[in-house]
């Protein structure tokens, strides 16, 4: 069981720094998507906005599926939703 504890508290780590990488991410295209005026980049960007967003909801269904879990610290499950459930960027898009 300690074991499995620990695997999943890797995992819940790894998937907070890549919650961090999304986050500094969309803050770039966010930058780009406000200051583009080309409309195929445009387009790119708010392809890549959305699968940022869609990344993130993946993780926070990951997290949720874990809530409840006797191998997973219930503490390390509720920071993980909470990173995820933090906007993206400030001036985020909908």
């Amino acid at each position: 069981m300690a074991v499995a504890s620990l695997c999943a508290e890797s995992v819940i780590g790894s998937l907070c720094r890549e919650m961090d990488r999304i986050r500094g991410r969309a803050a770039v295209v966010l930058a780009g998507l406000i200051s583009c005026q080309n409309e195929g980049l445009r387009l790119r960007l708010r392809h890549e906005w959305d699968q940022l967003q869609q990344r993130r909801a993946s993780i926070l269904r990951l997290a949720g599926g874990w809530r409840g879990s006797a191998c997973v610290d219930p503490l390390c499950v509720e920071f993980l939703m909470e990173v995820c459930r933090r906007p993206l960027a400030s001036g985020a898009l909908r």
